[in-house]
């Protein structure tokens, strides 16, 4: 049976994880939907699309989890939206998101949907461990350890702590202080 896990894993943390094996238990084939894959160097969505399919491959894989991402682009349009997933994604058995925005389309497009289950929301919440990254200690923990190594290497940490304070210029721009 075919699974769409959906999220935009800023970063990918230990609730995901907790979602993912939980449905990896029941699904043989699970898609992970990135929304917002167009949104990057924001203090909401600080990461990129392909530093935020890398996080969650390495953490599948970590766990021996096979999944296939499927990038979605935000639009202003929720069925152009709804569209663009159903068109990357055939035949979907059911849709796992805590999100009652996602959760409202799909049902109203007649798919079954479930809550993630969310594990520790308050504790595992990306805003959360974002701001604790600002801080510059302690959010190690609540991602998985590729996860913690992946951002440490690419400087996530700084990235985050200089997008709140607005120095912060995305890679091949010209940028003004």
């Amino acid at each position: 049976m075919k699974a769409v896990f959906i999220g935009r894993f800023q970063p990918f943390h230990k609730g995901h994880l907790y979602a993912l094996k939980k449905i990896a238990k029941n699904y043989d084939e699970i898609f992970v939907v990135i929304g917002s894959a167009n949104k990057s160097f924001t203090t909401d969505n600080p990461f990129t699309i392909a530093e935020r399919v890398k996080m969650v491959c390495m953490a599948a894989k970590e766990h021996g989890i096979k999944v296939r991402i499927v990038p979605i682009d935000d639009v202003e349009d929720d069925n152009v939206w709804l569209r663009t997933i159903l068109k990357k994604v055939k035949k979907i058995d059911v849709v796992f998101s805590n999100n009652d925005w996602v959760r409202r389309i799909f049902e109203s497009a007649g798919y079954k949907v479930k809550n993630t289950g969310a594990y520790m929301r308050r504790v595992y919440e990306g805003t959360r461990i974002r701001n604790l990254m600002v801080k510059g200690h302690g959010w190690q923990r609540y991602v998985p350890p590729s996860v913690a190594r992946y951002i440490k290497k690419i400087k996530g940490e700084e990235r985050i702590r200089e997008l709140l304070n607005r120095n912060y210029c995305a890679p091949g721009c010209c940028c003004v202080h």
